[in-house]
């Protein structure tokens, strides 16, 4: 998370990368935040598991899915910290 942090404060602000990277960063965090309620729901009895906390868990899964493809876009279509500088600097600016 750190240093996806760093990466997205070099993105120039209104271009389609640093709106991907915002969709992605917003994922990963509501992600965290439903596998955080799903362990509170669950910490409960152990002999009693909880469907709410596995929904919880399974909508989770599902955010997690939808960020790593935005993360994905922004690695191989954007070139995020995986292209020279240039190739970076042609990205942001289209």
């Amino acid at each position: 998370a750190v240093f996806g942090l760093l990466d997205f404060s070099q993105l120039p602000a209104g271009t389609k990368v640093r709106r991907t990277a915002l969709w992605h960063l917003g994922f990963n965090s509501l992600a965290v935040v439903l596998f955080v309620v799903s362990a509170i729901v669950q910490a409960g009895d152990p002999d009693h598991p909880s469907v709410g906390g596995f929904i919880f868990a399974l909508v989770g899964i599902l955010v997690v899915g939808v960020s790593g493809f935005l993360g994905g876009e922004l690695a191989d279509l954007h070139g995020v910290r995986v292209a020279d500088e240039q190739d970076q600097r042609r990205a942001y600016n289209g």
